[in-house]
């Protein structure tokens, strides 16, 4: 299987990552069903660290980070790449790059994305109410991490 490449994202990257972010969602029964233009996706993730991973030059996902909170704002797989590492190369890249300290929300209802993120030693800080569902603060740090993978 081919390892992810991870890039920075660049401005010619934005059509395909909002089609990538639409299709996610629109193929999920998660979140709710919005389809956002090239420019609402730009505001989306504005100010914010994005990058793209790639397999055999294609993209494959995305990710964004807000740097100032260290808060993984997106991860993002394409429905037809996902079971093939893409997810983990951009996690382990966000953390390589933010230094181990890491936190996010998930919604509840996205339990394989909750799993995948407790497997790589994320844990529950608490729970809220957005707009899209409820959804439980993750946070991983070196001791989680360790912990995470103890448990």
């Amino acid at each position: 299987m081919a390892r992810a490449e991870i890039t920075g994202a660049e401005k010619a990257d934005l059509p395909v990552l909002c089609q990538l972010f639409n299709h996610a969602r629109e193929t999920s029964a998660v979140f709710i069903k919005k389809h956002h233009t090239d420019s609402e996706f730009a505001r989306l993730i504005a100010g914010e660290q994005v990058v793209v991973a790639r397999l055999s030059g294609s993209v494959a996902g995305f990710a964004a980070v807000w740097l100032p909170d260290t808060f993984l704002h997106h991860l993002y797989v394409a429905p037809a790449c996902q079971h093939r590492g893409v997810g983990t190369a951009l996690l382990e890249h966000c953390l390589q790059e933010v230094g181990e300290t890491l936190s996010l929300k998930c919604l509840v209802a996205n339990i394989s994305a909750c799993q995948f993120y407790e497997k790589r030693g994320f844990v529950q800080q608490g729970k809220g109410v957005s707009p899209e569902g409820r959804y439980i603060l993750y946070a991983r740090t070196p001791f989680a991490a360790i912990r995470g993978l103890r448990g």
